[in-house]
């Protein structure tokens, strides 16, 4: 199973773990180190996407707007999971 993140997931995640600036921060031009770190995470997610669909792999794309509970549901459904009882 492969999660997929949209462009958006990915920089809600660095902007919500506080390291999206703090990483361009350290450059001499903040806004292009963003702009390629970004676009770095968006060729290399391009890429994954192409060998997923090649090879014919489950993969789900991730979103802001999916709640865990419905990323779980979904990852559940494409591996058949269900809930056995203990023992």
């Amino acid at each position: 199973m492969w999660l997929l993140p949209t462009s958006r997931f990915r920089r809600t995640a660095f902007e919500q773990r506080g390291s999206l600036w703090e990483m361009a921060t350290r450059t001499s031009n903040p806004d292009r180190a963003l702009h390629n770190l970004l676009e770095r995470d968006r060729m290399f997610t391009e890429r994954l996407r192409a060998d997923v669909q090649r090879l014919g792999l489950p993969a789900i794309e991730v979103d802001t707007t999916m709640s865990e509970a419905e990323l779980a549901t979904r990852v559940a459904d494409v591996l058949t999971l269900t809930a056995a009882p203990p023992g």
